[in-house]
């Protein structure tokens, strides 16, 4: 007796099925890694805004400080929040109001710029704050 089996044909392996996720991640990679991309700086750019606004209502609320005080003007106050902002420098071309201010209450309001990831894209900020003039009467 022979032992003789016929051999069999072994299919290549891109027709076995063993070749078919070759390169699969590179292709998966090349597509969402821009939307992952875009993701990262849609966060990055939220933040950058947060952080403008928080300095613009920080600048505001120091300059009504600084413009409460007995014998200030609200024209003291906008200084103190201008001195705050160009130490601070988060909000760009910043601007400093005291319009609404009147001799019982100063009101100090900032606009200004945000930092922006996007050329031309014009993101703006605006805080105000407000509060009485100090006042000592002497009975």
């Amino acid at each position: 007796m022979s032992s003789f089996k016929p051999r069999r044909r072994r299919l290549p392996a891109r027709l076995r099925g063993q070749d078919r996720q070759r390169g699969a991640f590179t292709l998966e990679l090349l597509t969402l890694a821009p939307l992952i991309i875009l993701m990262f700086c849609a966060l990055l750019q939220a933040g950058l805004w947060y952080l403008a606004r928080g300095a613009a209502e920080t600048a505001a609320r120091k300059g009504v400080e600084a413009g409460r005080i007995e014998g200030a003007t609200p024209a003291d106050g906008a200084a103190r929040a201008r001195a705050w902002l160009d130490g601070i420098g988060t909000v760009e071309d910043a601007q400093v109001s005291t319009a609404g201010s009147t001799e019982d209450r100063v009101r100090v309001h900032v606009t200004g710029g945000v930092v922006t990831l996007v050329p031309g894209w014009d993101l703006r900020v605006s805080q105000s704050a407000e509060g009485p003039v100090e006042r000592w009467e002497v009975d």
